[in-house]
């Protein structure tokens, strides 16, 4: 191999019991094939690949980083541009996923059985990712997966969920809220998987459109309370 210098070990050579010189050119075979390619030819790739790993941990622990990322999803939640909204806390989330190298099935994105009964999801797509799929995982390393544990991050996620609805909706739509997250919350919990509470908030949002379009509320809140 033209322009790479062999390095041998000495002392490993002469504890083997090495001494005639076709052993010896073995071994410096040998040493150039299992440690020249990652340590002498590419030290670039070898750490850039440290410090991506490194970058990976810090997110996925709850140090000043992984912290300051909880914070700063939660917090950014969806933006209203106009008439339309960027679902940019759910994008961050999915960032997140990608920069930690958490797999796709610990935030509940897994393939469903059947993709037509999954088809409608868009409207749920950024709040359920944001608070069933990821908050579900962050709180998971957290506090563990017994049934203690779950039935308390739902609670907690449903808080969470009834909060962030308080200053567009009032108490009584933060109180929606919370009741929707704690119907979400146990689907996600007993099934880990997220496109079917995404297909349930997506006919919750468009049924609650409908009755606020056709001045239906009333009627139907009249069916369940006199």
């Amino acid at each position: 191999m033209p322009g790479v210098l062999l390095v041998l070990d000495p002392a490993a050579a002469y504890s083997s019991g090495a001494n005639d010189p076709d052993h010896i050119s073995e071994l410096m075979v040998k040493e150039s094939q299992t440690k020249l390619p990652e340590q002498v030819l590419r030290p670039d790739e070898s750490s850039a690949r440290t410090t991506g790993d490194r970058f990976a941990v810090e997110l996925r622990s709850f140090g000043p980083l992984g912290i300051l990322a909880i914070l700063f999803i939660l917090l950014t939640g969806n933006i209203s541009i106009g008439k339309v909204v960027l679902p940019l806390g759910a994008i961050l989330a999915l960032t997140w996923r990608h920069l930690s190298r958490t797999p796709w099935h610990e935030i509940g994105y897994i393939r469903p059985r059947s993709w037509i009964g999954a088809i409608v999801f868009a409207a749920g797509f950024g709040e359920e990712t944001v608070y069933r799929g990821y908050m579900f995982e962050r709180l998971g390393k957290l506090f563990g997966t017994s049934a203690l544990a779950q039935t308390a991050i739902v609670l907690l996620t449903s808080l969470w969920f009834g909060v962030g609805h308080y200053a567009n909706q009032g108490f009584a739509g933060a109180e929606q809220a919370a009741i929707v997250g704690l119907v979400f919350g146990s689907t996600y919990a007993c099934t880990g998987r997220i496109f079917m509470v995404m297909c349930a908030h997506t006919a919750f949002d468009l049924t609650a459109l409908a009755m606020i379009y056709w001045n239906l509320e009333s009627r139907v809140a009249h069916l369940l309370f006199r």
